[in-house]
């Protein structure tokens, strides 16, 4: 997953943006589950952060819980249900 800033607000809507596209990498920690009864599909209890970032508004943080279960998903090949902005913990985790 990436992070870029802009200033351009006309384009974006928002400062801090969010995608798989390369730009600046950023690192999480996830943690979640599957259940027997959806075997294909993966749930984030937690995500957290392992590099620096911005203090996010909740517009920001919705774009990043989409970037981020595009990436899980990616990654695991199976489909991840949509994150909410109170399972991200964008404080950086020390260790």
């Amino acid at each position: 997953m990436f992070w870029w800033f802009t200033d351009d607000r006309r384009s974006a809507c928002m400062e801090n943006q969010f995608s798989i596209v390369a730009a600046t990498p950023i690192r999480f920690r996830c943690i979640g589950t599957s259940s027997t009864k959806y075997p294909k599909r993966y749930r984030v209890d937690l995500a957290q952060t392992l590099d620096r970032l911005p203090e996010l508004n909740r517009r920001e943080l919705k774009a990043l819980g989409n970037a981020l279960a595009a990436s899980l998903s990616r990654q695991l090949g199976v489909e991840v249900a949509p994150l909410s902005p109170g399972v991200i913990d964008t404080l950086l985790v020390n260790g």
